[in-house]
């Protein structure tokens, strides 16, 4: 009995021990990641006016997947929603595969948009109406998703399209506004 004491006793004082939080060291995926992240949301913040609510991704053993989230300064409708996630979403990707430093540690490369995901969020008031603004917008393995909220204030999804389809709009609507 007195070992089955001493030992729970030993693991506790063990795991009460003082650890400095000094003492973590992200490692060099993590700081890679983050590099890349942060350039990425620099960028859309400033291009963009929209403000960054998160990033992170990862895996066990190399980087299958990176995120991105983001909150709309108003409120805003699909098409609107479309071009700001097609434009994060190619922003992003082109920052993670120009990143020499970073290739060796992705599952594949080049990254694919199934390899990302964007949300963008947006405060909008419950409608029964067909959505004039989204509340929420994510692209998430290559399927982009828009939801409102419904009369109960809860998120409903009202449509989706393919990534590719996404991108397509947008390059036909800037292909058809006139030249600078």
């Amino acid at each position: 009995m007195r070992i089955i004491f001493f030992t729970v006793f030993l693991i506790f004082m063990v795991g009460c021990s003082d650890h400095k939080s000094s003492d973590y060291e992200p490692s060099k995926r993590a700081k890679i990641e983050h590099e890349v992240s942060v350039k990425t949301v620099k960028e859309i913040c400033q291009n963009k006016n929209l403000k960054c609510i998160g990033f992170g991704g990862g895996d066990v053993y190399d980087i299958r997947m990176l995120s991105l989230s983001f909150k709309t300064h108003g409120k805003v409708n699909v098409d609107e929603a479309r071009e700001l996630i097609v434009y994060c979403a190619e922003l992003f990707l082109s920052n993670i595969n120009a990143n020499e430093k970073m290739r060796p540690l992705l599952h594949n490369f080049p990254f694919t948009r199934k390899n990302i995901e964007i949300r963008i969020f947006s405060e909008t008031e419950p409608s029964n109406d067909y959505p004039l603004y989204i509340s929420y917008a994510a692209a998430i393995e290559g399927v982009v998703t828009y939801y409102k909220n419904n009369q109960f204030d809860r998120l409903e999804q009202f449509y989706q399209e393919t990534y590719e389809e996404a991108l397509k709009k947008v390059k036909a609507k800037q292909a058809s506004l006139p030249s600078k």
